[in-house]
Formats: structure tokens, sequence, C-alpha cells
């Protein structure tokens, strides 16, 4: 089949697969250096740095490392074996209650309810 012939979806960007590449490379340079050097940082944050995504995240995350240095230091293993489960919990009920939202959010996307709250909001109640 001659090259004009094959569709634009169906070809590949050399450019765009040269930079997954050097993606690729990267994050497993730091993966290794993750292994074999304690004070390296963990290759998530380089991968919320770079989506963009740590302007709105840092603060959870600040509590999370936070709690566990807590927890650790002064509650020994005993007691972080025993809290894991809760906040495993909490991540798990955050994205449950986001879902449910959502769906909320699709089935009423379209109906007058939106209206109603929005005027009843604007008419200074």
């Amino acid at each position: 089949m001659p090259s004009a012939e094959i569709p634009s979806e169906a070809r590949y960007n050399v450019r765009q697969l040269t930079w997954y590449g050097v993606g690729g490379v990267v994050m497993g340079g730091f993966m290794f250096a993750r292994r074999f050097l304690f004070w390296w940082p963990h290759p998530a944050g380089y991968l919320l740095w770079m989506a963009g995504t740590i302007d709105r995240l840092w603060f959870s995350f600040f509590l999370g490392w936070a709690f566990k240095w807590a927890i650790s230091k002064y509650g020994g293993m005993q007691i972080y074996n025993a809290s894991r489960k809760f906040f495993i919990g909490l991540v798990v009920g955050e994205c449950l209650a986001a879902v449910f939202w959502s769906v909320i959010g699709l089935i009423y996307a379209n109906k007058s309810i939106h209206k109603v709250t929005i005027g009843f909001l604007s008419s200074g109640f």
C-alpha cells in the first residue's frame, strides 16, 4: 500500500515515539536511582510534576507524609500497620464519592434541576 493511502491515524509519529523513549529512559533511570540510592526521591513526584498536578495535590501528599512519619516514629510498626487500613479507606472512600457525584452529574446534566437550583441561588435566598 502506498504511504499516501495510509490514513493519518495509522501512521506513526517519529518525534512522538522519540519523546516516549526519552521519557521511558528517564523514568527507568529514576527508578534505578531510587532502588540503589536511599536518598533519591520517589519517581511518582516526577510524574506529578510533569503532569502539572503537583500544585493542586502537594498539600495532600504532605499530610500523608506527615501522618506516616508521626505514626512510624511515635507509634511503631504495630500502630502503623493498624492505621494503614484507615488511611486506605479514606482514599477508597474519596474515590467512591467522586465516582458517585460524577454519575449524578451525568444523570442530571440536561435536566431542569440545574435550572431550578441556579435560579434559587441567584434569587438571593
